[in-house]
Order: structure tokens, then sequence, then C-alpha cells
């Protein structure tokens, strides 16, 4: 069988923080529910968003982080997208205001163009045109 969606769950300091940065930077929409999970959508891909420090203490995540380090080490999320052009110019003009950081857009070895954008949290997302472009 294959996959036919994605949904990954990101463990964040400050949640409101995140969903401004994933809203106006890279335009998904925030669905907040009554137990306190936060789901963000954008076509195909919910990204869950739950609270670092209400992990309990042997949690995986919470044993292996340094001491103030953040928790996107070792991880990259791809998100592909019809027109990275748009998403470009959408993340250029937004990141500024909700924090994080953009890498400038360009044109791979592998023949796909594509940016990149590193959340409040540390977490590096890489935007790029879908292979069917």
């Amino acid at each position: 069988m294959d996959c036919v969606r994605a949904r990954f769950e990101l463990f964040v300091v400050d949640v409101d923080t995140t969903i401004k940065f994933y809203e106006d930077v890279l335009g998904f929409s925030a669905t907040r529910h009554e137990s306190g999970y936060v789901a963000l959508n954008n076509g195909n891909v919910e990204i869950g968003l739950g609270l670092l420090v209400g992990l309990p203490e042997n949690h995986h995540f919470r044993t292996r982080w340094p001491s103030g380090s953040l928790p996107g080490l070792g991880v990259e999320i791809v998100l592909e997208v019809d027109e990275v052009e748009g998403f470009f110019k959408r993340a250029k003009d937004q990141i500024h205001n909700v924090g994080g950081q953009i890498q400038d857009i360009a044109n791979q070895p592998w023949g796909l163009r594509d940016f990149r954008v590193i959340d409040p949290d540390g977490y590096y997302v890489r935007v790029t045109e879908s292979k069917s472009t």
C-alpha cells in the first residue's frame, strides 16, 4: 500500500509562536482541540503541535536534547508545492515578523528549485517544487 498523507508532530517551546510562524510564513491553518492538541494543515500535510515541557521526563525527546539546544536537530521537513516562487515570496515577506530564518531560493543539482526556512524551535523546513512540475 502507498502512503497517501503525511502527519507528524513537533514538540515546541511556545505553541502560539509556532502557530504564527507556520500560518504566516508557510500558509498553514491551525485548529485547536479541547484536549490541547493543535493541528496545522496545508493540503495533505498535517503538523501536530505539543509543548516540549508537557512531555514526561523519561520521554525519548526529553532525555536526548542537551540542555539549551533546540529540538529540531537532525530533522529536515520537506514540503512539495506546486508554486515554489509564490511560497518563497510569502515566506520572505513574513518571516521577519514571526521569527525564524530563511535561505534564498535556488536551483538544486538534482534539478528542482527550493528554499529553506528554520522555524523558531530550530526545525529545518525545505520547500521544494513538486517533482511533477
